[in-house]
């Protein structure tokens, strides 16, 4: 069995009710969890994708928001 980190916008779109076209203009407005390029190639974390999904596909700015809350009560308990 396979363990992904990061992975493409195809394979995003397999997963999510939103084809690779959107999920582009999504990424190129600020509507997805930022990207990064590995070999020329951007991905995008897994597990970054597991809790946008979870937290109902909210736009980067949100998204970012609420991780930075979600890693202070971490570090806070």
């Amino acid at each position: 069995m396979k363990i992904y980190l990061a992975v493409s916008i195809k394979d995003i779109a397999a997963i999510v009710p939103f084809s690779v076209r959107t999920l582009r203009r999504m990424d190129s407005s600020g509507k997805m969890p930022r990207g990064f390029k590995i070999g020329g190639r951007k991905v995008w974390r897994v597990d970054d994708l597991r809790l946008w999904t979870a937290w109902g596909f909210p736009s980067r700015t949100e998204f970012e928001a609420r991780q930075r809350n979600e890693n202070l009560q971490k570090k806070m308990a």
